[in-house]
């Protein structure tokens, strides 16, 4: 006779702080099941089961794990809400599995931050070669890969990572990593880990421009585990700080800083680019934790590395430039309290963002906009709202989706305005 299931006080008093009902932390769980590729139709009841110790599937507990780490601003684990120990999660080497094989539903958990290499010289699984061969591996295999990121980077900026992730994960699988099996002279193998570093950095781009977070994160995993083994330090560095990027983008400021950190001393030998690129996120990163006095130093030697920069990064693997600076600036800003600086930074990085980034010009500007709106400055905000729509039309992104969501959400209380009721009515 099985036993009776005792109650879940840990679930419980999780519920009490996080001041949520049965029906808010349901659809919490729905939203991030969306944000992993899953659809979820949880209700009151479900969570009611959960407190009266029945345990939901494997990848709901992730969830649960994620949705109450961000409600409180701190990391809570599997165990801290009563469903039992962590599940594994993966380590800095990269298994077979993984190169292998597209995630199915992954989710995002702050404990695979934790097996983020930080240092270099791993041992990635590698495929074998399922037959003998004559083949090789060259530097032909080496320029296809780096071609193919570039011609998947030029398809998202021009028409969203909607367009271009099922092509990349295509590729990847079952084109790319395979070569990984054939045999090579360590020089040309270490270029191809390289490439398919930057290509799976490229991939977990394509992702988090999609709102898919947890295949995100698994590549980007994948970009740091494969630089780790090429023992690449700048693209290790450029990979933990696009997972310093992300955990902000979601709320977990403390991790977002540790990977910021992280990604500056790996990287501290780069060009004078790339360090730019890595303070930046530092800078941001701290003023996002209440670290006012260390983010501007971090800001201010940001702007003197940019200044010394020969060559930025290349497109493939995240464009840096003035504009990307200024934009940082209005984050940092936004985060001390200066919505004021904030808001002019934005401008400027609006009007130094190049023609073709598209994209990144119309997310600056609905930030733009929210801002505005947020100074009583509505006409203003409805200008800034209608080049948005301008320029974002015809781009598959979720981000910019997200962003329109908000304008029409913003703007619902302003219905009477003319110009706010013609952005409302917009297609």
């Amino acid at each position: 006779m099985s036993s009776p299931r005792s109650e879940n006080m840990l679930l419980r008093a999780l519920l009490k702080e996080a001041g949520w009902s049965g029906d808010g932390l349901a659809a919490a769980l729905n939203a991030l099941g969306a944000e992993n590729g899953l659809r979820l139709r949880y209700r009151r009841p479900s969570v009611a089961q959960w407190l009266a110790g029945s345990s939901p599937r494997t990848e709901v507990r992730a969830l649960l794990s994620e949705a109450f780490s961000r409600r409180l601003g701190r990391e809570v684990t599997i165990a801290e809400i009563g469903l039992g120990g962590a599940e594994r999660t993966a380590g800095p080497s990269i298994t077979h599995e993984e190169l292998t094989r597209p995630p199915v539903h992954p989710t995002y958990a702050l404990e695979a931050l934790r097996h983020v290499p930080t240092g270099l010289g791993g041992k990635a699984q590698r495929p074998r070669a399922t037959a003998p061969t004559r083949q090789r591996l060259d530097r032909a295999h080496v320029t296809a890969v780096h071609d193919m990121a570039a011609l998947l980077s030029r398809t998202d900026q021009a028409l969203g990572g909607g367009t271009a992730k099922q092509a990349f994960t295509s590729f990847f699988h079952d084109v790319a990593v395979p070569w990984t099996g054939l045999p090579a002279r360590p020089a040309i193998r270490g270029e191809l880990l390289t490439q398919l570093s930057q290509l799976a950095y490229l991939g977990g781009f394509l992702y988090f421009d999609e709102g898919l977070q947890g295949a995100a994160q698994h590549y980007y995993r994948l970009s740091a585990s494969l630089s780790h083994e090429a023992a690449d330090s700048n693209g290790l560095a450029v990979a933990l700080r696009a997972l310093s990027v992300q955990a902000r983008y979601l709320g977990h400021y403390r991790q977002a800083h540790r990977l910021a950190e992280a990604a500056v001393d790996t990287g501290r030998r780069s060009e004078p680019g790339t360090v730019a690129f890595l303070n930046g996120q530092l800078a941001v990163s701290l003023a996002a934790a209440g670290h006012r006095k260390s983010s501007l130093e971090r800001f201010t030697a940001a702007e003197l590395s940019l200044s010394r920069a020969d060559t930025l990064l290349t497109p493939a693997i995240g464009a840096y430039n003035s504009a990307s600076l200024a934009h940082q600036r209005a984050a940092l800003n936004r985060h001390l309290g200066d919505s004021r600086g904030a808001l002019a930074a934005l401008k400027e990085a609006t009007r130094l963002r190049p023609p073709h980034e598209s994209r990144s010009r119309a997310l600056i500007l609905a930030r733009q906009a929210e801002l505005e709106l947020e100074r009583g400055h509505l006409e203003a905000a409805c200008a800034s709202w209608k080049e948005f729509l301008a320029i974002g039309g015809g781009i598959r992104s979720k981000r910019l989706n997200r962003a329109a969501a908000i304008m029409r959400a913003s703007l619902k209380p302003y219905q009477k305005n003319p110009a706010a009721r013609a952005l409302l009515l917009a297609p």
